[in-house]
């Protein structure tokens, strides 16, 4: 699922910023010659490598805070695939009845030995 751009922020998907600086970068490489444009492309580009770069600072501000609350066990467990899995609690073995002696031998339990 491709996120859409927030028209009351102007911030748009970061892969489509990184295609549109390409496609700028791709033009100031061409024998194209057009002044107007140029400072059009060039203010464009600037905009988005500022857009770009806020974007990647929260992606990285959000990966330490995750890697931090991993490293210390803290709310790691908050996220799914950090969580340590329950232990295993065993049931208090009961204690066979006269009949269930006879059946049972150390060497072979009961079924359903509780």
């Amino acid at each position: 699922m491709t996120k859409q751009p927030n028209p009351q922020s102007g911030a748009i998907p970061f892969g489509q910023g990184l295609t549109e600086l390409e496609q700028i970068t791709a033009w100031f490489e061409s024998d194209t010659i057009d002044l107007d444009d140029g400072v059009a492309k060039f203010e464009r580009g600037l905009s988005l490598i500022a857009q770009l770069r806020g974007q990647l600072e929260v992606v990285e501000n959000r990966v330490e805070k995750i890697r931090a609350d991993f490293a210390l066990g803290g709310q790691a467990g908050e996220i799914g695939f950090l969580k340590e899995p329950e232990p295993a609690v065993a049931a208090p073995r009961r204690k066979p009845a006269s009949s269930d002696a006879e059946a049972s031998t150390p060497d072979s339990p009961a079924l359903f030995d509780l």
